[in-house]
This record gives C-alpha cells, structure tokens and sequence, in this order.
C-alpha cells in the first residue's frame, strides 16, 4: 500500500523523527479546541444579548454553549484535517522528490529546507548549488 511505501522511504532517508514528530498534529489539536470554546462563547452571547433561545430548557445558557461547542468542534476539526492531511502530503512528496520540488518552487523549497535543514535535511544542501541546477534542469 502506498502508506508502507512512504514508511519504506522515510526509513530509508532516515526521517522517522520527523514523521513521528507529532508537532503538527498537535498545534491544530490546540487550535480546534480554541476554535470549539469560542464558538461556544459566541452560541453564549448569541443567547443571552440577541434573545434566540436554543432550547427550552431550564439553562439555556449551558445549552446554548453545548451547542455553539459542538457546532464549533465539527467545523474546525473537518477543516483542519484536511490541513493536516495536506502537511502529510507535502512530507510524503517532498521525500520523493526533493529536486522536483527544488525546480519547481525555489524559494519554497529554500525557506524548507531551512526550517527543517541541519538536523534532517543535511542530505539536500546540493539542492542549494547553483551548477547543480542547472544540471538538474537539462
């Protein structure tokens, strides 16, 4: 399957560290609970300054900030997975093909290669020779 396939490569290259690295999951975890609290606050001052009730409850105060949370956590998790699948990706192509993305997007692939470079992208400082490019180019 192509998920074992990209785990071979990663091995291969030596970049579980970065995989396994969890940084990128949890930053938008963080941000979808902020997201889920905030929409419940505005479901909060929705009901209580704008006189819309969300329920007959007897607190619709509580009921409301449920809601509003609910509402909040569906959107900003939908939302944001697709984020994270998109930086999976990026990981994933970038591992292939760091040349093609190199040609393709210099300056991204420089601003990369210096915010990941040094502890695992050692193996690319070719990528920043300028006859090499345009060898690559031929």
């Amino acid at each position: 399957t192509s998920s074992r396939k990209a785990t071979e490569v990663f091995q291969a290259r030596e970049w579980l560290g970065v995989v396994s690295d969890n940084l990128i999951s949890n930053v938008l975890s963080m941000i979808i609970v902020i997201i889920t609290f905030a929409s419940g606050g505005f479901g909060l001052i929705v009901e209580e300054f704008d006189g819309y009730n969300f329920s007959t409850l007897r607190k619709p105060s509580s009921t409301a900030f449920v809601i509003g949370c609910c509402i909040g956590l569906l959107i900003s998790s939908v939302c944001l997975k697709v984020v994270a699948s998109s930086v999976n990706t990026v990981l994933v192509c970038f591992s292939l093909a760091p040349w093609r993305f190199h040609i393709n997007h210099p300056d991204l692939s420089k601003d990369m290669r210096a915010s990941w470079g040094g502890f695992w992208l050692d193996e690319y400082d070719w990528l920043a020779d300028p006859e090499r490019e345009e060898v690559m180019l031929c």
